[in-house]
């Protein structure tokens, strides 16, 4: 039961970010995924939740951080591509500071240059 205080106070904590509409959107799918999940012991509800939290918060988020970062992006591709790229040598102005950033169940890699170069 305490879990399931968490996760709605977790949700109210963020909600001025999320608007009035979405809140009280994630809110009645939240509340409904916790009810069927405490009755019948399913949990396939909080996708629904999870799902439209990303899509109508994360993403805008993500895509509002990455464009203020956009100019230092040198390479952006999965996770192969961006070892590929690291590999031919062309990282020598780049730190390797890669990160993941999950989109939507999607790993995209990307490369930020730095002025100071990268020492091992």
């Amino acid at each position: 039961m305490q879990f399931f205080v968490r996760l709605a106070d977790s949700m109210a904590k963020i909600r001025k970010r999320l608007g009035s509409a979405l809140y009280q959107e994630l809110d009645a799918i939240l509340q409904d995924a916790l009810h069927v999940q405490l009755t019948l012991g399913h949990t396939a509800r909080h996708r629904d939740w999870i799902s439209r939290l990303l899509q109508g918060y994360y993403d805008p988020m993500y895509r509002y951080q990455h464009s203020k970062v956009s100019g230092r992006v040198v390479f952006s591709g999965d996770q192969s591509a961006v070892l590929d790229y690291l590999l031919q040598g062309r990282q020598s102005n780049t730190r390797l500071n890669y990160y993941a950033i999950v989109q939507r169940r999607r790993v995209a890699w990307q490369l930020h240059t730095c002025k100071e170069q990268y020492h091992e």
